[in-house]
């Protein structure tokens, strides 16, 4: 059926029908981050493309991983990795991408809540932000800003007041927001790169 994290479905890696070239391009990238390993670790992964995601691309790589490692043991395999790529680069529409972000951060599985939504606004808010401040320091600084948005968030796009973003509610939330569509172009770019 697919790989399923909340509500996301990602494609099986028989849906993505790979030709020849791309899964050639694919194992070449896989095996450059694996290494000898049959798999991708998490920390690979995270060294891999944590620099190409702005100030918080650590924390963003972390949620990406988490996503794509259905299995939850530590580690990607081929297919969860080309999944993973092709989600977020391949053919994907603006909305299935967001969708993705939506899952990306959704720790609860029943909607984005107010701590969620504020580690989600870090993220796209200070993509672009000064790098290698430390995530500690980075934290603490903005933590009051990055609430105030998360409440104002809530108040304004929860319909039905159960203080969490559904992915609808949060689609209406992010269309107005260039830092995470931004961000989405971010993650497309990152993931592009190893097709």
């Amino acid at each position: 059926m697919g790989n399923r994290h909340g509500g996301s479905r990602l494609a099986s890696f028989s849906e993505l029908q790979l030709s020849e070239a791309e899964s050639t391009r694919l194992q070449v990238h896989f095996m450059e981050i694996a290494g000898r390993a049959p798999s991708i670790s998490r920390a690979a992964f995270v060294k891999r493309v944590a620099p190409e995601l702005g100030a918080h691309g650590e924390l963003a790589a972390h949620r990406v991983f988490d996503l794509l490692d259905s299995n939850r043991n530590n580690m990607l395999s081929f297919e969860q990795f080309s999944v993973g790529v092709c989600a977020f680069s391949r053919s994907s529409s603006p909305a299935e991408r967001l969708e993705l972000i939506f899952f990306m951060f959704e720790t609860e599985r029943s909607g984005l809540g107010a701590a969620s939504l504020a580690e989600l606004l870090m993220v796209v808010s200070l993509a672009d932000g000064p790098r290698g401040e430390p995530f500690n320091h980075a934290g603490e600084l903005y933590q009051p800003l990055l609430d105030m948005m998360a409440q104002a968030a809530l108040s304004r796009f929860d319909g039905d007041r159960d203080g969490k973003l559904s992915s609808k509610e949060f689609a209406d939330f992010a269309e107005s927001e260039d830092d995470i569509h931004a961000f989405v172009g971010t993650l497309a770019a990152c993931f592009s790169r190893f097709q």
